[in-house]
């Protein structure tokens, strides 16, 4: 999806780069479960690639006033495609403590001062 280190729209879905996101042909348990066997007997496969977000509809599928952005990095897909762990996170604001700190540092390094606020 993403080819360069341009800063992603924050109204596009980044798709398998986000935890929630749910490839066809594997299985998916909804929910939480007593123990990992009651998990792996109400999983279900999932017939398309799709968003798996059960907090709600993200804003970055549906753009709505009422959704929120749900998105949540996937680190392992980012690594795997050279991309930092804060690329898809648009600015510092729902961040907290050391990762709102780290977030600043890194992505000014990457989109410029205050990138957020452009």
């Amino acid at each position: 999806m993403a080819s360069s280190l341009t800063k992603p729209s924050s109204l596009i879905c980044p798709g398998h780069y986000c935890f929630f996101w749910r490839k066809a042909g594997t299985k998916f348990a909804a929910g939480l479960h007593d123990n990992l066997e009651a998990a792996i007997e109400a999983a279900v496969e999932v017939t398309e690639d799709r968003c798996g977000c059960s907090f709600g509809t993200c804003l970055r599928l549906e753009p709505a006033a009422e959704n929120r952005d749900w998105y949540e990095p996937h680190e392992p897909n980012l690594e795997a495609a050279g991309l930092p762990w804060f690329f898809f996170i648009p600015d510092p604001y729902k961040l907290s403590g050391k990762a709102r700190k780290r977030y600043i540092q890194q992505s000014e390094q990457l989109w410029g001062r205050r990138h957020w606020e452009q």
